[in-house]
């Protein structure tokens, strides 16, 4: 990766949004909370600092590793509503993710090839691998 006064790479870029691509993360929040609209994005955020009772679950596709976090609130039959709605939603993202890797695996397997040649006709492929091994080294 490259250092603070460097700007990554379109392959840098492109490596971090695959990674991206194979985690879902669903996070419910029961609270108040802010939604705005700046740039064509939406956000969110919790009105207080702490305490703002929720479930989040992250899942890495690619290792499979899975962490949930379930306040305890939420372990009590009152909230079940909640906590399948939570589920319901962690299945929803599951399957978005892995239809993102399909995509990422078909665009890689039709145009991979021409973009390796292109990035070794640039230069831009040396200078990568080259960021990773010092960035692997720790240098």
């Amino acid at each position: 990766m490259p250092t603070q006064d460097q700007k990554p790479s379109a392959l840098d870029r492109m490596i971090e949004t695959a990674e991206s691509l194979a985690t879902v993360s669903v996070i419910t929040i029961v609270g108040d909370v802010e939604i705005t609209y700046e740039n064509d994005k939406w956000d969110h955020r919790a009105k207080e600092s702490q305490g703002i009772p929720g479930l989040c679950s992250k899942i890495n596709l690619a290792t499979g590793d899975i962490v949930h976090a379930i306040n305890a609130k939420f372990t009590d039959t009152e909230n079940d509503p909640i906590l399948k709605f939570h589920r319901e939603q962690v299945g929803i993202g599951c399957q978005i993710a892995r239809n993102n890797v399909e995509i990422i695996a078909t665009l890689v397997e039709r145009g991979g090839e021409k973009l390796l040649k292109l990035l070794d006709s640039t230069g831009s492929r040396e200078a990568h691998e080259s960021r990773r091994t010092a960035d692997t080294a720790g240098g």
